[in-house]
């Protein structure tokens, strides 16, 4: 039976043990953590608590390489919460294609510090990506070093000489802050391209998330520049429970592609320039003059009934009340039976804002209430716990901003049936106003069905422009 009951504050048993405020990564060429998360596509699997907080990674003391984090720790800071992307093999992470030359390095910060200086290391050309990383790994004379200065925005970007390699290598860029005493260490793993090899151009990518079941399987789409070629696609069907594991169909997949195609190999680069596929991700490369430009996946799966929670229809910025209490709104999917709590925190850490509900197998709008309301970034972070002590989390960043004064003409969803194209609305979950489109959209603005509610429904966009705050 499927239940749902709200938690009072006081006696709710099952509250989250903590959060922390993000600072920032690297978005282009993305660093390691960042390729962890949902925001870098998640090219990199089995990431722990790094695909929650990609911006948290790597915080530790000045001073590398004399000082900072531990050899072996080097890219998790030695926070153990981030131990997984100290990993090292020659086939654990997603790299980036890169030449020898200019390279624009790209930031995106979620908490802003004033910057001292930006420095970029380079491993050595004979360096052993089968050890763990350490400062003999490195060149200890950083390539760039870029001066700092005050943030301006949430988004810089600078160019960088790379020095001339072959093969796999890992930029390890810090980021020391001037206001206090800690440095952002971020590794960024790279693929020069390397002249003995005949595999220039990435096409795609297998990455595998997901464990399949006996009866699943996945789909390889090959395109060429007219389009999806059906009659060159690659299907492998999985056979056991054995067989559906992610490393495992990984692998198996890029062998069957290897084996029914002659110009193009998924896999990983060795030092000759060989594509050999390996347990885990696998790069898809193309030969010059292949017709093949593009590869996608197609996973076709059974119902997955294991426990777990995911998030949708999280906005990038929420309005603050002009009366009452600031809500948040957050549709959550459950499977299984737990007690959800949902934290909110401030730049400052702060916990600002609080959730809960007790749901099993279902999909949720579980609002979490702010008692501490201001303008800025926050982070959001949803907690599930089952009965058994299994937990499972997911998180997000969002701004609360004050509301801009904008008349509407409704609140939702009172009138509906006279909702026409530039009918504005007041959504009371989220207190933001909605403006009907133009014909034909404007006639699902009249439904009323959960898909089209404005702002949270799962079609909304279909239906409903958001202008911003109100007034009355």
């Amino acid at each position: 039976m499927m239940k749902i009951s709200k938690i009072a504050l006081a006696v709710s048993a099952l509250v989250i043990s903590g959060g922390a405020f993000a600072h920032g990564f690297i978005t282009e060429p993305a660093s390691r953590d960042q390729l962890c998360s949902s925001g870098g596509g998640n090219k990199n699997i089995n990431c722990g608590d790094v695909q929650y907080e990609p911006q948290s990674v790597g915080e530790t003391d000045d001073g590398f390489p004399e000082l900072g984090p531990k050899d072996g720790q080097l890219v998790s800071g030695g926070n153990t919460r981030f131990s997984a992307v100290d990993a090292q093999s020659s086939d654990r992470w997603y790299k980036h294609d890169v030449q020898p030359g200019p390279l624009t390095i790209s930031w995106h910060f979620t908490a802003q510090h004033p910057i001292k200086d930006f420095k970029y290391y380079l491993t050595k050309q004979d360096w052993n990506p089968n050890l763990p990383l350490t400062r003999d790994s490195f060149e200890l004379t950083p390539f760039c070093v870029i001066p700092g200065g005050p943030i301006q925005g949430e988004n810089i970007s600078h160019t960088c000489n790379l020095p001339e390699r072959t093969g796999y290598q890992v930029i390890y860029g810090a980021w020391d802050v001037s206001d206090t005493g800690a440095t952002f260490y971020k590794a960024i793993d790279v693929q020069f391209d390397e002249i003995a090899s005949e595999w220039k151009h990435n096409i795609g990518a297998i990455t595998p998330t997901q464990t399949l079941e006996a009866g699943d399987s996945v789909k390889a789409r090959l395109f060429d520049a007219n389009g999806e070629r059906d009659d060159l696609s690659v299907t492998l069907n999985i056979d056991s429970a054995e067989a559906g594991e992610p490393n495992l169909w990984s692998m198996a997949l890029a062998t069957k592609i290897n084996a029914a195609h002659d110009t193009i190999r998924a896999g990983v680069k060795n030092k000759e320039g060989d594509v050999v596929p390996v347990a885990g991700a696998n790069t898809i490369f193309a030969k010059e003059g292949s017709a093949i430009v593009r590869v996608e996946l197609q996973v076709n799966a059974q119902a997955d009934t294991r426990p777990g929670l995911t998030l949708s229809n999280m906005q990038d910025r929420y309005t603050i009340a002009a009366e009452g209490k600031t809500s948040v709104p957050v549709d959550v999917k459950v499977v299984g039976e737990m007690v959800l709590n949902a934290k909110a925190y401030n730049a400052k850490q702060e916990n600002v804002g609080f959730g809960s509900v007790v749901v099993e197998d279902q999909t949720v709008t579980l609002p979490i209430e702010f008692w501490k309301a201001e303008e800025g970034a926050h982070s959001i972070v949803v907690e599930g716990r089952m009965r058994d002590g299994k937990t499972f989390q997911q998180s997000f960043e969002t701004r609360l901003e004050s509301a801009k004064a904008v008349d509407y003409d409704f609140v939702y969803p009172e009138g509906i049936a006279q909702y026409v194209e530039g009918t504005k609305v007041l959504q009371p979950q989220n207190n933001e106003v909605y403006e009907c489109k133009p014909f034909p959209a404007s006639g699902w603005c009249k439904i009323n069905a959960h898909h089209y509610v404005p702002g949270i429904g799962s079609n909304w966009q279909d239906a409903w422009t958001q202008i911003s705050g109100h007034k009355h």
